[in-house]
Formats: C-alpha cells, sequence, structure tokens
C-alpha cells in the first residue's frame, strides 16, 4: 500500500506536475535544463560524426538508433496524453490531434525514414534534417514558450519536449560532422518538395479538423504572428506567406551553404598558394651535424638501460599513473599546447578514413622542432594512445618521469643484448596494434625549418611487423602582432597529419627500408610545403653537416629550452 501510495504521487508530481508551478519562459530551470541537454547530445553528435566519419555502416546505425529513440519518446508521450486527458475515448481523433505535424515535430517522422530509406529519397532526407534539425533544437528548446510557461522544467511533457528537439540536433549535427549530407543543387528541389508535401498533409487535417498545424489558422505568439497582421488576418494570404517563408527559408539555406563552402575553398587555395613561412632563427644553438642533440641536462639519475630494463612497464603502478596524467593531459595540457604554440591540427580525417588499419598497429615519423611537439602529436592522434622513442639521455635527466609517463622509450646503446630485448619489446608492442612514434632526424632542432636527413632505420620497425608508417609534419606560421610583440613568439606551428604508406612488395628486403624512408621523407616534406626535390638537406642521413643557409651564428642569447 506504501509503496503504491508513493508511485502515485510520483505520478502526481513528475507525469501531471500537480501543485507545481510553471518554470516560466528563460527562467534558471528552463535555461539551465535546455543548455545542459544541448551540450550533452551536441558534444556526443560530433564526437560520433568524427568517429564514424568514413564508416557508412556504423552512421546507418547511429541514424537508426536516433529515429528508433525519437519515436519512443512520441509513443511515450501519446500512451501518456491517452490516459491521462483523454476523456472521449475517441482513439482516431485523439491520434489526428497529436499528430507530429506542429513545425517543431518535423523531425518524427523524417528522422526514421532517412534511417531506412535508400539512394535519392535517403540523401533529399538527410539534407532534410540537416536544415531544420539544429533550427529545430534551438528554437524549439529555447522558445517553448507553450511548454515552459504552464509547465516545470522536471516534468514528463517538458522531458518530452526537450529530447525531441535534442535528438533532432543531435542528428542534424552528427549528419553534418560526419559527411552524410550531401547538399546538392539537384536534390534541392526535391527536398524543398517534402516540406510542402508535410506542409500540404497538415494544412488538409487542418481544414479537416482544426489543430493550428505549421500555424497554418493562427501565429500562435510566434514571430508568424507578424505576418499575419501584414495581410490584416486573411487567412488564404496568411497560408501562402506560410509556405513562401519555409520553402524561402530552406531555399536560402542551401545558397548560404554553397557560399560558405565556396568561401572556404577560396580561403584554401589562398592560404595553400602562399610559401611557406621560415622562422629564420639564431637563437638556438643547431649543432654542426644534423642529427645531434644541443640541449643540456642538468641530472643524471644514473639509470641503466640494460637486457634487465623494462622498455615498456605494464606494471598496474605505471599504467594507473599514466592513465592519471592522460586525464590532466586531456584536460588541461592539451588545451594548453594548442594556445600556447598557436597550434591548428589539419588532416585529422585520416585518422579516422585509416583508423581500422592503424589499430592493428603504425609507426609514425615527424620533423622535431619543439619541446611541446609530441604533445601535439599526442592531442592530434587521439583516440590513439602513442609510445615514442627517445634519446636515452632524456630518460635519465631531469624529465625522466614525464617522458617515461607519455610512453617515452629509452634506445639503448653499445650493449647488443639490450638492443635485442628493446627491439623485441617494441616489436611485440606494434604487433599488438601499438603506435609507435620516431623523430627520425635523430634530434630537436628548435623552429627549423628544412627537413634535415632521416636515418634509415627509421622504417625498421614497420616492415619488420609488416605495419605503415604514418607521416605527419609540423610547418610554421608568421605570429600575430600580439604573439610577436608580447609574448616573443617566433611563429605558430601547424601540424599536419598525412596517409599511411605501406612497404613495396615489388622490392627485395634489402631495399624495403631505403625506399619506404624515402617516400616517408618525402611525405614530411610536401606535408610541411616543401617540394621534397627542393629541400636543403638529402633525404637520408649519412653523416651530414649542418646547412647555414641564412646565417653563421647560432645560439645567441639562448638560455635553455623550454
Amino acid at each position: 500500500m506504501l509503496l503504491f501510495t508513493g508511485i502515485m504521487s510520483f505520478y502526481d508530481w513528475f507525469f501531471l506536475a500537480k501543485d507545481r508551478p510553471p518554470a516560466g519562459l528563460f527562467s534558471f530551470s528552463h535555461l539551465f535544463s535546455v543548455t545542459l541537454c544541448l551540450l550533452i547530445f551536441l558534444s556526443l553528435a560530433y564526437f560520433l560524426g568524427r568517429r564514424f566519419k568514413f564508416e557508412p555502416r556504423k552512421q546507418t546505425i547511429v541514424l537508426i538508433v536516433a529515429g528508433i529513440s525519437i519515436l519512443l519518446v512520441q509513443i511515450a508521450k501519446l500512451a501518456f496524453l491517452y490516459v491521462a486527458y483523454n476523456d472521449d475515448g475517441k482513439v482516431w481523433r485523439f491520434l489526428v490531434g497529436n499528430a507530429p505535424m506542429y513545425l517543431c515535430d518535423m523531425m518524427i517522422p523524417i528522422i526514421p525514414l532517412a534511417a531506412i530509406t535508400r539512394g535519392k529519397v535517403r540523401r533529399c532526407l538527410l539534407d532534410f534534417i540537416a536544415i531544420w534539425g539544429l533550427l529545430m533544437g534551438f528554437m524549439g528548446n529555447y522558445f517553448a514558450g507553450n511548454i515552459y510557461l504552464s509547465n516545470p522544467a522536471f516534468c514528463f511533457i517538458s522531458l518530452v519536449s526537450l529530447l525531441n528537439h535534442s535528438i533532432s540536433a543531435f542528428t542534424a549535427l552528427f549528419i553534418f560532422v560526419s559527411g552524410m549530407n550531401k547538399m546538392e543543387k539537384r536534390d534541392m528541389p526535391w527536398t524543398v518538395a517534402i516540406l510542402v508535401l508535410y506542409m500540404t498533409v497538415a494544412l488538409v487535417v487542418d481544414y479537416v479538423d482544426n489543430h493550428n498545424f505549421m500555424f497554418f489558422f493562427d501565429g500562435d505568439g510566434t514571430p508568424f504572428t507578424l505576418f499575419k497582421d501584414l495581410v490584416k488576418g486573411n487567412l488564404v494570404l496568411y497560408q501562402i506567406e506560410i509556405y513562401i517563408l519555409q520553402c524561402g527559408y530552406m531555399v536560402g539555406f542551401y545558397f548560404a551553404y554553397y557560399g560558405i563552402v565556396k568561401a572556404i575553398k577560396k580561403h584554401q587555395e589562398k592560404v595553400a598558394a602562399l610559401p611557406p613561412f621560415d622562422p629564420k632563427t639564431n637563437k638556438f644553438p643547431y649543432t654542426e651535424k644534423t642529427d645531434q642533440h644541443y640541449l643540456k641536462l642538468k641530472k643524471d639519475n644514473g639509470i641503466i638501460f640494460d637486457e634487465n630494463y623494462p622498455y615498456i612497464d605494464r606494471s598496474f603502478g605505471i599504467r594507473f599513473k599514466q592513465f592519471l596524467v592522460r586525464v590532466l593531459l586531456v584536460l588541461i595540457v592539451f588545451p594548453m599546447t594548442r594556445i600556447r604554440l598557436g597550434l591548428r591540427i589539419k588532416g585529422k580525417d585520416s585518422i579516422y578514413r585509416y583508423r581500422h588499419e592503424l589499430e592493428k598497429g603504425c609507426v609514425s615519423v615527424c620533423n622535431h622542432v619543439h619541446m611541446w611537439d609530441y604533445l601535439s602529436i599526442m592531442s592530434a592522434i587521439r583516440p590513439f594512445k602513442p609510445m615514442i622513442l627517445a634519446w636515452d639521455k632524456n630518460l635519465n635527466g631531469e624529465n625522466a618521469c614525464l617522458i617515461r609517463m607519455v610512453g617515452g622509450i629509452p634506445i639503448p646503446k653499445g650493449n647488443p643484448k639490450a638492443t635485442l630485448k628493446f627491439s623485441n619489446v617494441v616489436n611485440e608492442y606494434i604487433r599488438n596494434g601499438g603506435w609507435l612514434h620516431i623523430y627520425p632526424e635523430g634530434s630537436m632542432w628548435e623552429y627549423y625549418q628544412p627537413i634535415r636527413p632521416f636515418k634509415s632505420g627509421v622504417s625498421h620497425f614497420a616492415i619488420a611487423n609488416d605495419r605503415p608508417v604514418m607521416p605527419l609534419a609540423i610547418s610554421y606560421r608568421k605570429p600575430n602582432w600580439i604573439r610577436r610583440k608580447i609574448f616573443k613568439q617566433i611563429a605558430c606551428f601547424t601540424l599536419t597529419i598525412g596517409e599511411p604508406l605501406y612497404k613495396d612488395e615489388t622490392l627485395e628486403r634489402e631495399k624495403q627500408l631505403d625506399d619506404l624512408t624515402l617516400r616517408a621523407r618525402d611525405a614530411v616534406c610536401r606535408l610541411a610545403h616543401i617540394k621534397p626535390e627542393e629541400n636543403l638537406y638529402p633525404p637520408l642521413f649519412s653523416d651530414n653537416d649542418r646547412i647555414d643557409y641564412y646565417t653563421k651564428e647560432y645560439g645567441i642569447g639562448y638560455k635553455g629550452s623550454h
């Protein structure tokens, strides 16, 4: 009995909202609930859209889930309204009166239809959702005066409205981010025809049994009231206005979309035509040989990297610490890196396009031009968690713990047994789907523009494990006045991600190593906006000397890297 009383009390409180004051339009509870819900749904849409951008099957699954979800919400709403408020018992009249024919309900039938159709019909439906979904999500949630002026923010009716509009916004953003929308000019008339058909059905039902679907009979306090006043209440002219306004919005959206796409393309072409920015700084003491280090370490921990050293430590304690560091990186360090370096990331789509191949393991290469560039790479290739081959002295220095926590693996020297264990551990890591990052130039030269010679062993692990090499490159942009004058920044960074390179099966194994290294080096040059044949240095390392192409004095005022 007590349980039944509790259930009925909850029913009265949540479903019927008895003795509860309405939230009020734009009240704190209204704005807080819709903003929080939209943030969650839109964040999820962006994440899934990026992740499934090149996976049509999973895109369809997301669309089906969205369609089922919005239908279930509508069914729950109808069931509740029928039980609570349908006194005359006429089912057909009840269903017609609550049919999803209002402006803000258009997505209820359209999303499920888009999930189950194919070809041209689906293209048009997806464009329709993309055009209307975000508008419905924001306008329907923030300007739902009829909901929040008569109901609390947390009750069944408000929740149904919130979920319907949020699912609409989720689906529209997912379609945009995943690239499912085509927005082709040839489809424009058919997409507009969907709206005309929807509106015409609503108008016919309105004339049979007036429910003011699509605001055909009254503005109901919305901006449509202004348009009804313009024609002095003439119903036919007002209904023609409704058709023209909504169809005009769709056509306008199409042309605005084309204009934005054209402007972006024009800007990209303009940027691509610009010569690469070369900082040509003499601040750093670049060494005589291109693979030498100029960093002066202040500490030596005395760790011996021999055959007993755990090159990849899989103990619970280390993995737990790495997890905590990863959380810190994602929440604080990665955003700071973007701000500090003025970092832009290009080519991220490659991570998603080739995700299934990269999940089997890969080796990435990049020019090494800053203390923080590995953090930039870690941020760019998420959700992958790479490990990096590191200078053994760095893993004995003052930053050893940090380097270890972000995946640093020391390269042993002068000990064949240690080298063998190191190779076996790294090979096993790659075969098990690991992402190994290597700096093939051999050392860090900060803000140096030419791509230095690659060491031929960079492709060894990729070929040995039949995995691809993933080229990345850092290029520079001229910093703005604030960065130059106030923060003394030499250059801003652009990290570009390329496409995986595979060994040439037609070559003998001895030649595959140099061939893959050469192609990786050429790819890095091109990603850095340098023509491989015009790069200052030869492709493969052979005890190369530094080329003084703009100065002979280096390290002026150098006080260490940071």
